[in-house]
């Protein structure tokens, strides 16, 4: 757990970084084609935090993504799926997805400024409700895990592979 946790904070900080960088080019008025440019690579690096920060966990409970060109829709809802994000959260990261697309497949004097600024508007507020759904998941797959070890009937079960991974850097501490 340990592990991934580390992960996970290297994406955090990463991301309010970004989220800075960010709220500090929005503050200008009239935004030119290069501020533009900038607040976009902000919005798609947070983007790309989130979906890092949705692999690990996803990772971790054994899923896989197939390498095809749809994965990062298939990362949402396999993240639903497993109960890691809500379909609240899935369906806002959706418009941050079509966004991403958009950004690597287009140039950067193509960006409108209102768009920008509506998606660098709502940002911070996706941010800060997904990272609270991640933490609570691992807290509660942590429990779930801990409950699973500790069973009497644990010796006659098999424990799911990330659980005995857990089990097994918990004893090592």
């Amino acid at each position: 757990m340990a592990d991934i946790l580390e992960r996970i904070g290297a994406e955090e900080e990463n991301v309010g970084k970004a989220l800075k960088a960010l709220a500090d080019v929005m503050g200008h008025e009239g935004l030119s084609v290069v501020e533009l440019a900038a607040s976009a690579t902000f919005i798609h690096n947070v983007y790309g935090g989130i979906e890092n920060i949705l692999k690990q966990v996803l990772k971790e409970e054994g899923v896989t993504i197939a390498q095809s060109g749809g994965w990062h829709k298939e990362l949402l809802d396999k993240a639903v799926l497993k109960e890691v994000i809500t379909k609240k959260t899935s369906s806002e990261l959706v418009k941050f997805l079509a966004f991403r697309h958009f950004f690597v497949h287009g140039y950067g004097f193509n960006l409108k400024e209102e768009p920008i600024r509506d998606l660098g508007t709502r940002l911070p507020g996706v941010w800060s409700g997904f990272i609270k759904e991640i933490k609570d998941y691992l807290k509660k797959d942590d429990k779930r895990c801990l409950r699973e070890k500790s069973s009497r009937y644990s010796a006659k079960r098999k424990l799911k592979p990330k659980c005995v991974k857990k089990t097994i850097k918990r004893a090592r501490r």
